[in-house]
């Protein structure tokens, strides 16, 4: 099982890095044309599309991902992807169709004036990307990395080439900013279609069907549970502040995309294998082996974004945009251990679907509790520091329950490790932007130091053997 992590996760970070390097080349384009207010508008769209596309497909995909697996005719797998796809499409198209009509009113409600296009583009962003979801992960329950990465690939860059057009023409707005991404993700999902060409037929069985939504439907409030304890954040700075301020948060949150990047990348090969291997005995120690040696990525990448936070804005950003440092390392760790959740999978292989809902609501309701809180008196910090408070409550909870029904046994060093960073992270003070070449020597050279350190600690525990001896 470890052999079949390593080659895919190597696969899914190779692809997710030219996928995220895509979409931050992306970044310097867009602010240069959109002002902070409009781009933080851009992200609140973007958010509630996440939160539809939830809603109108019942997380179905939920169900594909676990049933699959298990699923050894052909036939069968067939028919439950078909009828997964099916049901995504014609669901996609309903929502399309009924939100055209009353675009005009949608346009009043978010924006209290009249950007009926926007919303009319946006509904087309919202719907091809739902069906895009569905086909790419599907490519993943395949155990087909390398399709994976390629539709995610051509969705990114065929975005990157309408962008350019419009930045050339000096015509990026939010309409033609939707436009692009909706061009994009229809060409990927065509290729993602083809690339499984074999998988999908024209077929629809209701009772699988019903047996898909039954068991992905509890997870609906999951997952939008889920959603919002991560992105809350934002719906409440437009509440609190303003949609310049969002602008700032959504530009640091872009990257958390490194950490979000290395979560995936572990994620889009375990999770699959997990299901896959999950009755036999040696699988617990396997999964416990693979989190030790997550322990000093953690480290690693919750230290360089702590020392490169202000390069990192002076190079894709502006001066605008430094409100935005003290913000983003906080950010970089609320998303690694948002993602964790994947190395405590008991509720998950029991199918505790109600309870996977209650948990995650639990940490959305503090996470609503705590914006209203810190927002007021910290502003964009409060929000971040709200973020990162609600993800630690997800993963003890998911590490706490999960054991109970799926026992794995962790390294306390790890958890120690784990909530070290985070306050190291939290308690130092950005108010002081320094940019320069000797400043960044000096963290390259503790980049280094640190590296020698990991290094030893993974050899000294013998981190490396107990995963090759596991695997």
């Amino acid at each position: 099982m470890i052999r079949g992590l390593l080659k895919g996760s190597l696969i899914y970070l190779i692809g997710d890095i030219l996928v995220k390097g895509v979409h931050l080349i992306s970044l310097p384009i867009i602010v240069s044309q959109l002002s902070a207010e409009q781009f933080g508008f851009y992200d609140y769209i973007l958010m509630i599309a996440v939160i539809v596309n939830t809603l109108i497909t019942l997380e179905i995909t939920q169900a594909s991902a676990r049933f699959y697996p298990e699923l050894t005719a052909k036939k069968r797998q067939e028919v439950y992807t078909s009828t997964a796809f099916y049901f995504v499409l014609t669901a996609s198209l309903l929502f399309m169709a009924i939100c055209s009509i009353y675009a005009a009113d949608l346009s009043r409600l978010l924006f209290s004036e009249s950007k009926e296009s926007t919303i009319l583009v946006a509904l087309a962003h919202i719907s091809v990307t739902t069906l895009l979801h569905l086909t790419q992960r599907q490519l993943k329950w395949e155990l087909n990395p390398k399709g994976s990465v390629t539709v995610g690939f051509i969705n990114a860059s065929t975005f990157l080439v309408g962008l350019t057009y419009f930045s050339y023409t000096n015509e990026i707005t939010l309409d033609t900013l939707f436009l692009s991404s909706s061009i994009a993700a229809f060409f990927a999902t065509l290729f993602s279609i083809y690339k499984s060409e074999n998988s999908y037929r024209f077929k629809v069985d209701f009772d699988v069907l019903k047996t898909m939504l039954l068991f992905s439907s509890p997870l609906v409030l999951s997952g939008i549970g889920m959603y919002i304890a991560v992105h809350l954040d934002r719906f409440a700075i437009l509440h609190f502040l303003d949609a310049e301020q969002l602008g700032y948060y959504s530009f640091a949150s872009r990257f958390a995309l490194i950490s979000i990047l290395v979560m995936t990348s572990i994620q889009s090969s375990l999770t699959p294998l997990i299901y896959k291997h999950s009755n036999e005995p040696t699988t617990p120690e396997k999964v416990s082996c693979i989190f030790n040696l997550f322990m000093p990525v953690f480290v690693f990448v919750s230290v360089g974004a702590l020392l490169f936070s202000p390069e990192v804005v002076w190079l894709f950003g502006s001066e605008e945009y430094y409100s935005a440092i003290t913000v983003l390392p906080v950010l970089v760790i609320a998303s690694l251990i948002n993602g964790m959740y994947i190395f405590f999978p008991g509720l998950f292989i029991k199918k505790k679907t109600k309870l996977i809902s209650i948990v995650t609501l639990s940490s959305a309701l503090l996470n609503v509790i705590l914006n209203y809180l810190l927002i007021p008196v910290w502003g964009i910090l409060g929000a971040a520091y709200a973020t990162l408070i609600s993800s630690i409550l997800l993963l003890l909870l998911f590490y706490k329950l999960g054991n109970q029904h799926y026992e794995i046994s962790y390294s306390l060093s790890s958890v120690v490790i784990i909530t070290l960073s985070s306050l190291m992270v939290c308690f130092v003070n950005h108010d002081v932007v320094v940019v320069s070449l000797s400043a960044f020597i000096v963290k390259v050279l503790i980049v280094l130091a640190l590296s020698l350190c990991l290094f030893y600690y993974i050899k000294k525990n013998g981190l490396m053997k107990g995963v090759v001896r596991a695997g």
